[in-house]
Parts: C-alpha cells; structure tokens; sequence
C-alpha cells in the first residue's frame, strides 16, 4: 500500500492535461501566416499570369503558322476576310459603316467570313482562337463596344489593313509584319492583357511578346499600341 501510494503523485502528473495555446502564441501564429500570405499570393499570381501569357503565345504561334500555310497553297496570297474581326461589325453598324476605311481601305465583301474562318482547315484545333486572359465573356468597353467579345469568335485582332487578300512580297521584311495581335490592344496599359505588352504574330508564322514603356511611347502613354505595330511592319 504504501509503495502505491508513492505512484500515485507521479501517475497523476503523467496523465495531467496539456496546456492550451495562449492567446498571444495564436496572435503570433496567424500573424505568421498572413505575412507568408502576403508573400507568396502576388507570386502565384504572377506565375499564373506567365502561363496564360505563353499558352496565348502557343495559340498564336499555332495561328501565324496556319496563316503561312493558307498563304502558301494561294500562290503567296494572304486571307481576304470581311474586315479586322467581326466585333466591329456587329457592334458599330455593320459592313456599310466601313466601306471606307484607314489607309485607302474599304469592306468589299459583307458574307460574316473572318481571319479565323479562313485559316480553320490549317489550325489544329478551334481553341487556338482564345487567349486564355481574356474570357468571352469579356466586354470591351473603352472603345464603345456594347457585346461580349465572344461576338467577335476571337480574342485576336486581323491586321486586315496591310494584308486583306495581299501578297507576301508586299512588303520588304516579312518576319517584321504584324498580322495578328492581342485584343484588348488599349488604350492604356492597365487594360492589356499580359503586363505591359501584348503578343504579336508576324507574317513568316513567328511570334513573340510585344513590350514598350512609358520612355519609348513619351507622347503616347500607352494608347496607340494599334499604331505602334503598325510601324514595324517592314515596308
């Protein structure tokens, strides 16, 4: 009896309960966690923007080589489709509001056929049509547009100005001419689709990522990438 007695006191303390967190070591816990939060979102987002930016670049890429093929089997002769996409179409008064255009141009045909229609039998799959920052569902709102820019079948804007139905020997650098680029292309950086830049298909089927800043557009602040790709296209 007495030998247990002495165990009791030692058995008691082994089966005492722990102590609970202090309210203090949870303010420090959570404090801890939020910080590595802190950290560790805004790059997960930035290597999540990175991907869809090279998916978009794999689709285009997709799309200028299906371009050169198409090109190729009409004796060295771009696509001819209605206009630049069909968003503008739908939305800013159909065909006969671009009978005349930029540059000496005009809509010459009005049968809802478009870049991406043409240059279907060459492209491996529909979805190369769509970058993936840019959903259907997207509204394009600056420049007046009212649908979604699911209307347009494309998130990618046809250079259709320098290469509506024109051929290859057009210009002098064809790996420096723009025929496809991202939408939304403006007007200012904030609503581009990839960070400060967007992707650009040029006419030997090649594309790359397209950035500029502040200091190579001083009187520009971004608006006119439009005009900006223009210009380098090789003539």
């Amino acid at each position: 009896m007495e030998g247990d007695r002495r165990l009791r006191p030692s058995l008691a303390r082994a089966q005492s309960p722990r102590s609970a967190f202090t309210l203090i070591e949870l303010l420090v816990v959570i404090a801890i966690i939020a910080i590595l939060a802190a950290i560790l979102f805004p790059v997960f987002a930035q290597a999540r923007a990175k991907a869809r930016q090279a998916t978009c670049l794999s689709n285009q890429k997709q799309i200028g080589l299906a371009w050169v093929m198409y090109a190729q089997d009409y004796d060295e002769t771009s696509p001819n489709p209605v206009f630049i996409g069909r968003y503008w179409i739908k939305d800013f008064g159909g065909c006969g509001a671009y009978k005349s255009a930029p540059m000496g141009t005009g809509v010459t045909r009005c049968d809802d056929v478009y870049f991406q229609d043409l240059i279907q039998p060459y492209a491996k799959s529909q979805n190369i049509g769509w970058c993936p920052e840019v959903p259907p569902s997207f509204v394009w709102k600056k420049p007046g547009f009212k649908s979604p820019i699911s209307e347009n079948r494309t998130s990618y804007w046809y250079n259709w100005y320098y290469w509506n139905g024109a051929r290859l020997a057009k210009v002098n650098q064809v790996a420096a001419s723009p025929i496809v680029i991202d939408m939304p292309y403006g007007p200012d950086y904030v609503d581009l689709p990839h960070p400060n830049g967007l992707n650009v298909v040029y006419a030997d089927g090649h594309a790359k990522f397209f950035h500029s800043s502040d200091r190579e557009l001083p009187a520009r602040k971004g608006g006119n990438w439009w005009d900006l790709v223009h210009e380098a296209d090789g003539q």
